[in-house]
């Protein structure tokens, strides 16, 4: 599956490098809010670059909640597995007979005859 992914990584990039290439030679003018703010001729290929890049970062700042959330709750389940092992550790430590009846009988199956008759 990583094979296939870098094969498609790159192919994408090679895409795209060959897009902005031949792109690059053409001007765009970005006008925003109906004209009140419109931007100097830029290569395209440099809006494009300027696209991918604040989606990039826009992802990213998107996503740290979570990772920082993610975080946190990983190491809640590690101190808690923690001190689970601890406990059975502990729990292994306890000797396997009742305590309460010191003399265990014989024989583990009931007698047939019942008792005082």
């Amino acid at each position: 599956m990583g094979i296939f992914r870098s094969v498609v990584v790159l192919l994408v990039g090679g895409a795209l490098a060959t897009f902005l290439w031949s792109n690059f030679e053409q001007t765009v003018v970005i006008c925003l809010f109906k004209d009140s703010y419109c931007t100097v001729p830029t290569s395209l290929s440099a809006v494009l670059v300027g696209a991918i890049v604040t989606g990039f970062l826009l992802a990213v700042v998107l996503s740290l909640p979570n990772q920082f959330r993610l975080r946190r709750q990983l190491r809640e389940l590690r101190r808690k597995k923690e001190h689970l092992q601890d406990e059975i550790a502990e729990l292994r430590k306890l000797p396997l007979t009742d305590v309460s009846d010191p003399h265990p009988s014989a024989s583990s199956e009931p007698s047939a005859v019942p008792p005082g008759s």
